[in-house]
């Protein structure tokens, strides 16, 4: 999944406390924002990404390489006044099995590197797609924020597995979780970038993510939130991440113990939903977010057997058994806890939280925000879901309008 940003107003050198510089430049801009630095609160920053293994042929054979570590994100410019922040996806890791084992076996689990290029960006769709004169967002300065920590952009770590290959040859790596640095970075030049250059903060923001960026893009809200000043109109779409783990991922990961040391930078609106566990993590975060910001309006979007969200949960079923996480009747029955789950956090979120709202849609797909399928889904109740994203940001009196909780049931299979 990619996405969006710059066109128009050059930017300049900013900000050396952030580590990132940019030179003047029009058009799509990749910034570098690998070096170490101290955030404004004192603490130090080391963004980039995870350094899993690579396999790597050479004239000698096969052997093992650290990816690159080196992180960048995109902007491309429009209104000052409208930022829309886009978090990207590309898995997740947790243990030896899917952080070591899983690229070894040529089946990584996680996007290594930022792999983006501007060539990419310029061919996104859905609300990266600038000429679609139905993108609700066609007119915002556009960020956009890689993925390659495999932490759901929130962890604060360098984690060391420890492998054993089927030969029982061991493998120690050490994988870098720092995706809440590299938001940090990004966080930090952006405001850099309008207290220096621009003057003024932008008074309507979108933030959306994909997959693991709809965590990242949940999980990062009150970070965002807290740089921006009072009254900003502000609106959060979480893209095909409904959060059902079970407790083994979430000892493994996301508990105060975990391997990617979210703690470490969780927000106190979110330490209650962490400490819910598993089974309410994200109908918590929704609750805890909505009452903490009731000015900001939550939407989130799933398809009712999101095909990529189940083979995860599967993997999640179980652990160190790779065996079993495509077995076909495996997966039958994860697809029917996984759907059941996610349909229940939804409503259940929904009749709690007054500034939420939930679009389930029909079918297998995963992640729609940048894709053709942002303006041809339909299946909830024939709302297009471009039209249900528009109101969700303009509509004054949201009761009236077409960003409403939207079900495909009973149709839901395609």
């Amino acid at each position: 999944m990619r996405f969006i940003l710059l066109s128009g107003v050059a930017l300049l050198s900013l900000g050396s406390a952030t580590g990132v510089t940019a030179e003047p430049a029009e058009g799509w801009l990749e910034i570098d924002a690998s070096v170490p630095f101290a955030d404004r609160a004192g603490n130090l920053r080391t963004p980039g990404c995870s350094g899993g293994p690579v396999v790597t042929e050479t004239d000698t054979g096969t052997i093992l390489v650290p990816g690159d570590t080196s992180y960048s994100f995109f902007i491309r410019h429009g209104d000052p006044k409208k930022l829309a922040l886009m978090f990207d996806g590309g898995g997740a890791c947790w243990d030896e099995t899917t952080c070591v084992g899983s690229p070894l076996a040529g089946q990584s689990l996680y996007t290594q590197t930022v792999d983006e290029t501007v060539e990419e960006l310029d061919a996104i769709g859905g609300i990266g797609d600038r000429s679609n004169p139905e993108n609700p967002i066609a007119e915002y300065t556009q960020v956009f924020i890689p993925y390659c920590t495999a932490d759901l952009h929130a962890g604060d770590s360098s984690t060391v597995y420890e492998y054993l290959t089927d030969s029982g040859a061991p493998v120690s790596w050490t994988i870098h979780h720092r995706g809440a640095d590299n938001v940090v970075a990004v966080l930090e030049w952006l405001q850099s970038y309008y207290e220096n250059e621009i003057g003024y903060a932008p008074s309507d923001v979108l933030v959306a993510g994909a997959s693991a960026g709809g965590y990242g893009a949940l999980f990062n809200y009150p970070a965002i939130a807290s740089r921006l000043p009072a009254g900003t109109r502000t609106q959060v779409v979480v893209d095909a991440a409904n959060g059902v783990m079970t407790q083994s991922v979430y000892d493994a990961a996301l508990a105060p113990s975990g391997n990617w040391a979210v703690w470490d930078n969780l927000a106190p609106e979110l330490a209650g939903a962490f400490s819910s566990g598993p089974d309410d993590l994200m109908a918590e975060a929704f609750k805890s977010l909505g009452w903490s910001y009731p000015g900001t309006r939550f939407g989130q979007y799933t398809t009712a057997y999101d095909g990529v969200q189940i083979a995860f949960y599967n993997i999640t079923r179980h652990p160190g058994s790779p065996a079993r996480w495509l077995d076909p009747i495996e997966l039958a029955a994860a697809a029917f806890e996984w759907t059941l789950r996610a349909r229940t956090a939804m409503i259940v979120t929904a009749w709690q939280v007054p500034n939420y709202r939930f679009y389930l849609g029909a079918g297998i797909d995963h992640t729609i925000v940048a894709g053709d399928k942002f303006y041809t889904e339909n299946t909830a109740k024939f709302v297009r879901f471009s039209d249900w994203v528009r109101d969700m940001i303009g509509a004054r009196w949201p009761w009236f309008s077409k960003w409403q909780n939207l079900s495909c049931a009973p149709a839901c299979v395609q």
